[in-house]
């Protein structure tokens, strides 16, 4: 049997999902808590949206830590809490996505704007940081974008629940 929850196939005799934690309920009450039938493959254009943001996370860390010296400079501490703090929460985001929880592709998309917003606004401050800052963050942006479209494809939207 498949979990209700998350999808994901549950061992006979378990007891919870082990991709979920969804308690198991016994036979006679489970009617209708667990899919009897295979749930739908995931689309190529989601798994490869999430190695792409799972990437460019990766990516937006390794140049934080390369400007975190003159970030902290210019914006103090908040410059730690945006390097360590933001890539967990995105991550985790993530992972919603990838089991196809359609709140989490929002999430994404309306964090995608507000860093184009942040991006655009706070230019200066990231011109200050010199080159790679700017030039990194605008490619970490598009890629960005190029993933968000990708959740919103057709095949996409049919799969998320």
């Amino acid at each position: 049997m498949f979990c209700q929850k998350c999808g994901q196939k549950i061992e006979a005799g378990s007891r919870f999902c082990g991709s979920c934690g969804q308690a198991v309920q016994s036979a006679a009450s489970a009617y209708g808590s667990f899919r009897t039938e295979s749930p739908k493959e995931k689309p190529d254009q989601v798994k490869l949206a999430v190695k792409i943001l799972y990437g460019v996370i990766i990516y937006s860390f390794i140049l934080g830590l390369i400007d975190l010296p003159e970030s902290i400079k210019i914006g103090g501490s908040q410059a730690l809490l945006g390097l360590f703090v933001a890539p967990i929460f995105q991550l985790w985001i993530v992972r919603k996505i990838s089991i196809g929880r359609n709140w989490a592709r929002w999430v994404i998309t309306i964090s995608c704007a507000f860093g184009i917003l942040t991006m655009l606004f706070s230019f200066s401050m990231i011109s200050k940081l010199g080159g790679l800052a700017v030039y990194g963050s605008a490619i970490g942006m598009v890629v960005d974008v190029v993933a968000v479209v990708m959740l919103w494809s057709t095949n996409s939207t049919d799969w998320f629940r």
